[in-house]
C-alpha cells in the first residue's frame, strides 16, 4: 500500500506536544514501510522547497541541506528540560552524523553546484570531535558511527528521498579520514572537552 504524502504535509521529523502522543507517532512513523517513507520524505523536501520560494537564495537548498536542517533541529533537542525531547535528540543524533557522512558531498548550492563551505565545515567539526572523543574514551572502532535498525531505515529513506549514494542496510557509517581530524579538540579519558 502506498502512504499519501499529504499525511505528511505540515510535519517535520515526527515531534509532538503530548509525551505520550508523540512516542506512540514517532514509533508508527518510523515503522512504515521504506516506499512509504521515502514517498514522505520527498513530500517534505517539496514542501520545504515551497517555503524557501521566495528567499533571495532559494537555490541554495538542495534536498542534502534541507535535511541536514531538519536533523539538526531534531538534534537541537538535546538541551530542553522534556525527557522526551532529550531522547528524541538522542535518537537522532546517531542519524545526523551519519547524513553529514553519506551527504557531505552534497552539500552543496543545487543551481550551481558550488560547495556550501559552511555546512561542509559544520560537519567536518561536528565529526571531528566526535571521532577524537571515541578515541578518548577508548572506544574499539572509533570511526563508526552505529546506527540501531529503526535509524537505520530512517537513514536508507533519507538518502533515496534525497539521491544521494548509499548503502541499503548499513548499521555503521564510517567516518572518511579526511574528517576524522578536520578540527583538532582535546578530551580527557572521561570525554570531556579540555580548553
Amino acid at each position: 500500500m502506498r502512504c499519501d504524502v499529504s499525511e505528511f504535509e505540515g510535519k517535520g521529523l515526527p515531534d509532538g506536544t503530548s509525551q505520550q502522543h508523540a512516542r506512540h507517532e514517532e514509533q508508527g512513523w518510523a515503522n512504515r514501510p521504506h516506499e512509504d517513507l521515502v514517498m514522505a520524505f520527498r513530500g517534505l523536501i517539496w514542501q520545504k522547497r515551497q517555503e524557501f520560494r521566495d528567499w533571495r537564495d532559494a537555490a541554495s537548498f538542495s534536498p542534502a541541506l534541507l535535511i541536514k536542517q531538519e536533523l539538526r533541529h531534531q538534534t537541537s533537542l538535546h538541551m530542553s528540560p522534556d525527557p522526551l525531547d532529550k531522547q528524541r535528540a538522542a535518537f537522532y543524533q546517531p542519524i545526523k552524523d551519519a547524513w553529514d557522512v553519506i551527504a557531505y558531498e552534497d552539500y552543496k548550492a543545487e543551481r550551481t553546484g558550488e560547495p556550501i563551505h559552511v555546512e561542509r565545515d559544520h560537519a567536518g567539526q561536528f565529526l571531528s570531535s566526535r571521532y577524537q572523543r571515541a578515541v578518548a574514551l577508548g572506544e574499539p572502532r572509533p570511526e563508526l558511527i552505529k546506527l540501531d535498525p529503526q535509524q537505520v531505515k530512517i537513514l536508507d529513506a533519507l538518502a533515496e528521498a534525497a539521491d544521494i549514494p548509499h548503502r541499503r542496510g548499513q548499521d555503521a557509517i564510517e567516518i572518511p579520514e579526511g574528517l576524522r581530524y578536520y578540527a583538532h579538540h582535546r578530551f580527557g579519558p572521561d570525554g570531556k572537552l579540555i580548553f
